[in-house]
């Protein structure tokens, strides 16, 4: 079998070297930071599918856009389960044509490349005050180093310690807030995910990220993260060698029609709406 059609893109964030500090180092604070930090651990990532015109996410464009309005790059916003409205995910409108190739198995791979340590997608979040009502909050996103524990439920474990990675590179986001045990950040400029199958090992962006997680009484953190993916990059991706062309064939017409974001100066968007439930548990680092 052809290695999975993961679509992904070589976009290397630029980094500093991660060595002796933190990743809160680089942020530019609105907090107080008398508070103490978390870090937290992304034990598991999926993309939201809609159900009768309703997905979880974001309105990462401001708009509320109807199929064809010259707004959104006319493409169809959801509803939210809460009926939010203008919420972007186009990525729902491109899995059922994913679903029909081998690229179904996407998602399985993601948490494999997570439970194995390929991916250790962590976050920061500085001066947290308090798990239920917190007017200000910084987050640092970076990637982790190591061999994660994982659980005989398949699951990472919480409260484990890990390294930061050397030149990772980090992000940061100012002046969250959690309102009844609801955390809400960004944007982030961008978050990296790495994914490793067989003879491929790559990261992709997802750009301007915005985040909420809200955490349980078990202690993990439950949520969605939302932003955009380059189609550019990922018919890059679709098209590789080792990618069966039927893939690049199948997405490529679907992507003209539902990209939603970052317009460019013809009006014709490059990036498509993602949305994604995440889960994190609490963890360490190494000093």
């Amino acid at each position: 079998m052809r290695s999975l059609p993961l679509l992904i893109a070589l976009a290397a964030c630029g980094g500093q070297d991660a060595q002796d500090r933190k990743a809160g180092d680089l942020l530019d604070p609105m907090c107080d930071e008398a508070g103490p930090d978390q870090i937290l651990l992304t034990r598991a990532l999926s993309f939201s599918r809609a159900t009768d015109d309703v997905s979880i996410g974001f309105d990462l464009d401001g708009y509320d856009t109807v199929q064809g309005q010259p707004e959104g790059c006319g493409v169809a916003d959801f509803a939210g389960p809460d009926g939010a409205t203008g919420i972007d995910n186009a990525m729902a409108n491109l899995l059922p044509v994913l679903d029909t190739t081998e690229a179904v198995v996407l998602e399985d791979l993601m948490q494999a490349s997570i439970n194995d340590g390929s991916m250790i997608l962590m976050f920061e979040l500085l001066d947290l005050d308090d798990t239920t009502n917190d007017e200000c909050v910084d987050l640092a996103v970076f990637q982790g180093a190591g061999n994660p524990m994982v659980g005989a439920d398949g699951w990472i474990l919480p409260n484990q310690t890990l390294d930061m990675a050397p030149e990772t590179a980090i992000t940061t986001a100012s002046g969250g807030s959690i309102v009844d045990g609801v955390l809400e950040l960004g944007p982030v400029e961008a978050v990296p995910l790495r994914v490793t199958v067989l003879d491929l090992d790559a990261t992709f962006d997802i750009y301007n990220v915005r985040l909420r997680l809200e955490q349980d009484d078990d202690g993990v953190w439950r949520g969605v993260l939302g932003g955009g993916m380059a189609t550019a990059d990922l018919m890059y991706v679709a098209t590789l060698a080792n990618v069966d062309p039927v893939v690049a064939e199948l997405i490529e017409p679907v992507l003209a029609v539902i990209a939603d974001l970052a317009p460019d100066e013809t009006g014709q968007c490059t990036q498509m709406s993602v949305a994604m439930a995440i889960e994190a548990v609490p963890a360490f680092l190494y000093e």
